[in-house]
């Protein structure tokens, strides 16, 4: 991923690497000097001409007198030697260093040799016993624990670690690294799968486990992890783990195909981003020896093909060119969407989410290099093709301009970008080369940074606990410093890396995630923390409290902080043929954290079977603390390296490598953080916080004028600091509004189409806009959103009584097919159609096959609309039908009763023409109208040994949206 991003300031790491005094600015104009060539990463680094190996311009005013081009005598004895490991340790005296720059003193860490300490929160120490290599840890801290969990802990060092003058850095790594072996596993004892759990690569090493908080391994967990920095650790684990993920079909038709594990109303497909197993394969790959490589990207490859044409036929959304489902991770719909959306499952599955739609293109866009690579040409440029109009839908409906994309769009009947945000879809974006170098700066430099780390999502909701919300997550901390890093900006980095040792030290483990502002592991709302027996689940009577779970040693935190190190810091980065190793170090770590070293190392990093030893070497004499370190230049094995590039032919078993860092640093970059200050008294709610969700508006008619009635539910002290912004099918039709008002009369709309309306609020002293409220729409030719065209069950022609019939459930009609778990060949209906143009077709339904929050069981279904007359399809598509059991020990007949409204499918209907609607399975070989219980990964989940896609159907609806747009 990272290597793909062609950035010219990312690669200017490259060429500093021989230069002392780098320039931005001039990096289009570095030629070779001996070539005259514009520089690539294919061109060698050092013309080996002289004693610095400095390529320059061209130029030779300097290079007579001093090849460092310093103005100092340079120390080194051999100036032709190819051997020559002394380091130039002047100061550059002509470079243009910022000047120095104190960090906010809300986050300006107290980096002791042996301790951390943070005023009003407390500190920890570190013992060390033993000799590098061999050394034994003690961590203790005085930071009240969550759930009263030791303030101490004991471990070796492992072969893998690094050596500095900081005996926390090196402790906080090697904790990292001891926790990645913690969660090292070959059996999940996860009960939902039977009594006795279940085996994930038990002959093959064995799997990794989520953390203390969980037993079992979800996909996108494992995928993230993976990506971030597990690779890197144990490929075959890694492997294993990865491959756990993949299952075919029960009734084994079809290949392999990646599981959707977790998420919202039974998981896929109303959950989508089962497709982020593709970026852990795609690192993956490139850590694993070539004897398990070739068979693992065979597999990936079917996979991956499998995966993303299932996803495209059901998922994909051709009116818009976007991905439907949840956002990625933030599975907790109440505590992450709007409150309308907690007993409405079905506007998630039908929402479009930026990080997932991401996780789509990567998918798709490595669907089409592997083809490539394969010579699939046919392959290659279809997908292609998709890649391409999915990155366009992405910019043209995410991209809110001046750095900020937004999080998610919400539903058909609101298609505008709210103004949330989410930081893993920012260093997504940024990552996997999606953004450009320009609109990756601005994306990290406009992405908000508070309190004790990067928020999770931003602005933050006001009476919602804090799990999501409120939080900073470690993972997602990490992902963003690598966004950072590529984006070159010094002070994100700072605050990302102090951020990730800040939480490891005080809690002395990699948290699951952390409270926002006082990065507390539980804050508890309503009074004081007591003497560390609280829980932030149930100990308490205040909703808003949290985090509601927080696991020790969580997978992907451990593999964000082992990131953080090798890959950040050290600057370790696999490609298909080797390794490079360009450390991104801020000027600001050297001077707190690192004030006594002049190297560090990392020793015993295994890449593919031969062992590498790095050792950075800093320059003297610094007095900035702005920018990042450049790089003067690299020697492997003693000689200095002539490529960027170190390709594994060319490594021996054992590598020494050293990079020796240039005096000069990078300019300082811009960033968006919030102060403490800030965050005290009206203005904490102003800029912490989004306004309060709107209600639903209200609509009247009147002639040919709709007014708009609406209730920002914002107290009133609040309101002289509010406005109200009004959007008609997801267009702003009237902005500014004072917040005092209560209506607004539409005097433009088209009452010859459907209009749906939005209403959304901003405090004006911050910019933070709330999210948006529940659509209300003005269907054509009815005053109420009730009073559409409706078939109804006594419409229904069941095509198989044996596996479904029109039953009366408690009153209400349906079709009902509950006791045919495995076969429903579904039901059929002639109608004619009350209205001319485009339509959402749309089914009341049941389905409590599983509770709300998780499972596997969300029905999908075929549905197909055709004029009778000529068999004309004229609408057709796969609709989601979300679990909605709200309560686990809820009795499962009860929750069926439960009436929600299915996703949708567009059809195109003529007045007065008669139409034939299916409702059932697909003809498709193989069958798409299916869900995760389908996959032989869940042979026994929750005791379930079948395959379970059934719900209840009350009756179908006809939402007419008006003429058919173009």
């Amino acid at each position: 991923m990272q290597s793909n991003s062609k950035f010219k300031i990312y690669a200017l790491a490259a060429l500093c690497f021989t230069l002392p005094a780098c320039d931005d600015d001039d990096n289009d104009d570095d030629r070779d000097s001996e070539t005259g060539d514009a520089k690539t990463d294919a061109t060698p680094i050092d013309s080996g001409k002289n004693d610095s190996g400095d390529v320059g311009d061209g130029s030779t005013s300097d290079a007579d007198v001093d090849a460092n081009a310093d103005g100092d005598t340079d120390t080194d004895t051999d100036s032709d030697s190819d051997t020559d490991t002394d380091t130039d340790t002047d100061t550059d005296s002509d470079c243009e260093n910022d000047p120095v720059e104190e960090m906010d003193p809300a986050f300006n860490p107290d980096f002791g040799e042996d301790s951390f300490t943070e005023e009003g929160t407390g500190s920890m120490s570190v013992t060390v016993l033993g000799d590098p290599g061999h050394r034994h840890f003690h961590l203790k801290t005085n930071v009240l624990q969550r759930e009263s969990r030791s303030n101490e802990r004991d471990f070796d060092e492992d072969a893998l670690h690094v050596e500095s003058n900081s005996k926390l850095f090196d402790a906080l790594f090697a904790l990292a690294v001891q926790e990645s072996h913690e969660d090292e596993a070959d059996h999940l004892n996860n009960t939902d799968f039977g009594a006795g759990g279940i085996d994930c690569g038990k002959d093959q090493g064995g799997c990794y486990n989520t953390g203390t908080g969980w037993n079992y391994v979800w996909t996108r967990d494992t995928a993230f992890s993976v990506d971030l920095g597990l690779s890197m650790l144990n490929p075959t684990i890694c492997k294993n783990s990865l491959e756990f993920k993949l299952a075919g079909r029960k009734d084994g038709v079809d290949g392999e195909q990646v599981v959707q594990d977790t998420g919202t109303g039974g998981s896929w497909p109303i959950s989508t981003d089962r497709v982020s197993w593709f970026l852990g394969a795609h690192e993956l790959l490139k850590w694993l020896p070539d004897d398990k490589k070739a068979e693992f990207e065979e597999r990936t490859y079917k996979a991956l093909i499998n995966t993303i044409e299932h996803d495209h036929a059901t998922v994909y959304d051709a009116s818009d060119g976007l991905y439907r489902g949840e956002e990625s991770f933030m599975d907790w719909r109440e505590n992450t969407y709007p409150d309308w959306v907690t007993n409405h499952p079905t506007t998630i599955a039908e929402s479009k989410a930026l990080s997932t739609n991401l996780l789509h293109w990567h998918a798709i866009k490595m669907a089409a290099d592997l083809s490539e690579a394969k010579g699939k040409t046919s392959e290659h440029e279809k997908y292609t093709g998709w890649a391409n109009a999915l990155k366009k839908a992405i910019e043209d409906q995410f991209n809110l301009k001046n750095g900020k994309w937004s999080s998610l769009v919400m539903t058909p009947f609101d298609s505008h970008s709210p103004s949330q945000f989410d930081a893993l879809a920012v260093s997504l974006a940024v990552r996997t080369g999606f953004l450009n170098e320009k609109d990756a700066k601005e994306a990290i430099a406009a992405y908000p940074m508070l309190g004790k780390g990067v928020p999770t999502m931003f602005p933050q909701q006001r009476e919602v606990f804090i799990y999501h919300n409120r939080s900073t997550w470690p993972f997602v901390t990490a992902y963003f410093l690598d966004a950072a890093r590529i984006a070159q900006n010094d002070k994100v980095a700072y605050f990302s890396i102090w951020s990730l040792m800040r939480s490891a030290a005080l809690y002395i483990s990699n948290l699951e995630n952390l409270e926002l502002e006082k990065g507390y592991d539980c804050r508890i709302e309503d009074g004081e923390e007591g003497d560390g027996s609280f829980d932030c689940w149930n100990n308490h009577s205040d909703k808003m409290s949290g985090p509601k779970v927080n696991s020790r040693r969580q997978l992907w935190s451990v593999a964000g902080y082992l990131s953080m190190v090798i890959h950040t810091l050290f600057g370790v980065e696999a490609t298909d043929n080797g390794i490079k190793v360009h450390p991104f170090i801020p000027v600001a770590l050297k001077q707190s954290l690192f004030k006594d070293d002049s190297e560090i190392k990392l020793l015993g990093l295994n890449y593919k079977g031969k062992t590498l030893n790095i050792a950075i070497k800093f320059p003297q004499g610094i007095s900035s603390h702005a920018g990042v370190f450049q790089i003067d230049h690299v020697m492997i094995n003693g000689t200095r390296a002539l490529h960027e590039e170190l390709l594994y032919q060319d490594l021996n078993p054992v590598n020494e490598i050293e990079v020796i860092l240039s005096s000069c640093a990078t300019k300082t970059a811009e960033w968006n953080y919030i102060s403490d200050s800030k965050l005290a008294g009206n203005d904490r709610v102003f800029n912490l916080f989004a306004p309060r969700v709107p209600a639903q508006p209200q609509l009247s008619i009147s002639g040919n004028q709709i007014t708009v009635s609406f209730d920002t539910k914002e107290d009133n002290s609040f309101k002289g600091n509010l406005t109200i912004d009004i959007f008609r099918n997801g267009e702003p039709v009237k902005e500014g509004l004072s917040g005092y008002e209560t209506s607004w009369t539409d005097e433009t709309a088209d009452l010859s189409r459907t209009n749906c309306y939005t209403i959304e609020t901003q405090f004006t002293s911050s910019g933070n806009r709330s999210m948006p409220s529940e659509a209300n729409c003005y269907w054509k030719g009815n005053q109420s959103r009730e009073q559409i065209q409706e078939i109804t069950p006594a419409q229904f022609n069941t095509l198989d009584s044996s596996t479904g019939t029109v039953q009366n459930k408690n009153g209400a009609d349906c079709f009902d097919a509950v006791s045919s778990p495995t076969t429903w060949k579904g039901f059929e209906s002639s109608f004619t159609a009350d209205y001319t143009g485009e339509h959402l077709v749309q089914l009341f339904c049941g389905n409590a096959a599983c509770p709300v929050n998780t499972g596997i069981s969300s029905g999908v279904k075929y549905v197909q609309v055709t004029e009778k007359n000529s068999q004309t399809d004229v609408g057709h598509g796969y609709i989601a039908c979300p679990c909605i059991q709200y309560d686990e020990d809820q009795p499962r007949q009860d929750a069926w009763d439960i009436q929600q409204k299915s996703t949708t499918i567009r059809a195109t209907l003529e007045q007065g023409k008669e139409y034939r609607l299916y409702v059932g399975s697909d003809d498709e070989t193989p069958s798409r109208s299916i869900n995760m219980s389908t996959f032989n990964h869940f042979n026994t989940y929750k005791s379930d040994s079948d395959r379970i896609n059934i719900f209840r159907v009350y009756s179908v609806h006809l939402l007419n949206l008006g003429p058919k747009s173009n």
